[in-house]
């Protein structure tokens, strides 16, 4: 369980921070972010990310929930998803979406 939940920290709170950064470039833009295109990687390719998440401890499950909120609530979000999953068949755009919305509890 430990394991999983540095993975978790590596994986995601790491990306997160680093499309937040004014540093990186193209930081706080779904669209042209490595570090969001990342994220959506780990949503679309490792099924197990899902339970990961919930399954973490409480500060990060938090932190995660804070950090995804704020980025589901731009006005670009959907687009900025889909730039990174709409290419299988079918497109993991609403898959994602959705999951991010359970994760977040609905809201």
């Amino acid at each position: 369980m430990l394991w999983q939940q540095e993975m978790v920290y590596l994986d995601l709170e790491t990306e997160l921070e680093a499309f937040k950064s004014p540093t990186r470039k193209d930081h706080n833009d779904g669209r042209m972010s490595q570090d969001f295109e990342d994220i959506m990687f780990l949503f679309e390719h490792r099924k197990s990310i899902w339970k990961e998440m919930n399954d973490c401890d409480s500060e990060l499950k938090e932190y995660l929930q804070e950090e995804f909120t704020r980025i589901s609530l731009h006005p670009a979000f959907e687009e900025w998803v889909d730039c990174h999953a709409g290419f299988g068949d079918p497109p993991a755009t609403d898959m994602i979406i959705n999951r991010i919305q359970e994760f977040l509890g609905g809201k």
